[in-house]
């Protein structure tokens, strides 16, 4: 046997290789396939709903149908009596009507405090009066005295200066006739005495001149003197009347808030709808309490709702939100679309939600929390029921569903994973 030739037979290794009964063959049932192409279809559709498909997160929120301007509580100052009442609910009041009095009267000793103190105020008010009286009479006298001294101070300036005009004309006649006499001394027409004596004439003439001069400068100064007293009595006694108005004005003020802390007159802001009266006649109440809450006439109403800061982060104007109102269930009258108006700057918290006494969802009672108000646009103003047309009041609570996050079904599926990743 060759080096080259091989230790089996070829026909034998062919007769190895080869089986008798054939190959083996998997029998499959006809469905297996359907249902293989079935689990890919679903497993396709699943990834695609992960990848594609949005789940959004909304959060309950509670609020109140207001007037878009606002309501207006009229409540007492201090505790008291309601004496009156001058208005029903639903009545149409005007600015400044009467709407109810109250009564803060005190008694002493069998009196009433507020009448006594009222008294005293009224005397000292008709004291005053009398004084301003007085001081109108003696400002005419003295007023008109100056007037009198002013009026002779004149005629007597008047009266100097035409004795002054002609003593200076004497003065000039006395001159002119000293110079004669002084010219006619040279050819001893004259004697020199004679010329002396007209020159001492002169002078003399001259001397009552300057007197009459002085005695005219005493009489202008006395005069300005005069006239200075009236600008000052005038700025005095201006001075002093006024003070006596406003002690005066001050009685009447203290007199009216004596008389307006005995009674008190509980009027309109403005021009409004009495919503509710929340006292009767002759009922004592408290200091803050809310007496009557008036709405604007014929205004619409609007959603009030406080939202929690993580709800009120992603609203903005515009947003739609589904409203449901207490007193209309839900089961009966669905949900309704509003549309946000605007969403409040700054929070408020429950304590001040409570202060408001606007009788808000009790819910927003709870915790130091803090509260975005969101103005909410209604769809409108009645709701179509299965009895028909259901009026909106001011005051129903409500109930409303903000977005509060969107996210893909991904991001849910895998927000754990993601979030141990972005700590490390």
């Amino acid at each position: 046997m060759s080096a080259d030739a091989p230790m089996y037979r070829e026909e034998a290794l062919r007769a190895r290789v080869g089986q008798g009964l054939g190959e083996i063959v998997l029998a499959q049932p006809p469905a297996t396939r359907w249902w293989v192409a079935l689990g890919l279809l679903c497993g396709l559709l699943v990834l695609a709903l992960l990848l594609g498909g949005q789940y959004t997160r909304r959060v309950a929120v509670a609020g109140q149908l207001l007037p878009s301007g606002g309501v207006m509580r009229v409540a007492a100052p201090a505790p008291g009596l309601l004496q009156t009442l001058a208005v029903r609910e639903g009545q149409t009041v005007r600015r400044g009507e009467l709407l109810g009095t109250l009564s803060f009267e005190r008694r002493a000793e069998g009196r009433s405090v507020e009448t006594g103190v009222g008294e005293l105020l009224q005397r000292r008010e008709e004291s005053l009066r009398q004084d301003l009286e007085r001081a109108d009479t003696a400002e005419s006298e003295e007023r008109e005295a100056l007037a009198r001294s002013v009026a002779g101070l004149r005629s007597e300036l008047a009266r100097l200066d035409e004795a002054l005009a002609l003593q200076k004309r004497r003065v000039e006649l006395s001159e002119e006739s000293s110079a004669r006499y002084e010219a006619l001394v040279g050819p001893g027409h004259v004697s020199r005495e004679e010329w002396q004596q007209r020159r001492a004439e002169a002078l003399d003439q001259r001397t009552r001149a300057g007197a009459l001069a002085r005695e005219r400068a005493a009489l202008a100064r006395e005069l300005a003197s005069r006239r200075d007293e009236q600008a000052l009595l005038a700025e005095r006694q201006r001075k002093q009347r006024a003070a006596l108005e406003r002690d005066l004005a001050r009685a009447g003020q203290e007199r009216e808030e004596a008389e307006g802390r005995h009674v008190l007159q509980l009027v309109a802001p403005a021009d409004a709808v009495v919503a509710a009266v929340l006292a009767e006649a002759g009922q004592s109440v408290d200091g803050g309490r809310t007496l009557f809450r008036l709405v604007p006439p014929e205004d619409p109403l609007q959603a009030v709702l406080y939202a929690p800061s993580r709800a009120a982060g992603p609203l903005k104007p515009g947003d739609t939100v589904l409203l449901r109102y207490q007193a209309f269930p839900h089961q009966k009258f669905g949900h309704h679309r509003g549309t946000v108006r605007e969403v409040a700057l700054a929070p408020v918290f429950g304590e001040e939600l409570l202060s408001l006494g606007l009788g808000l969802h009790p819910q927003l009672q709870q915790g130091a929390e803090p509260y975005f108000r969101v103005t909410v646009e209604l769809p409108a103003q009645a709701l179509e029921g299965p009895r028909g047309p259901a009026v909106l009041r001011p005051g129903m609570l409500l109930e409303a569903d903000l977005r509060a996050e969107r996210r893909r079904l991904i991001e849910w599926v895998f927000e754990p994973l993601l979030g141990v990743a972005s700590r490390w």
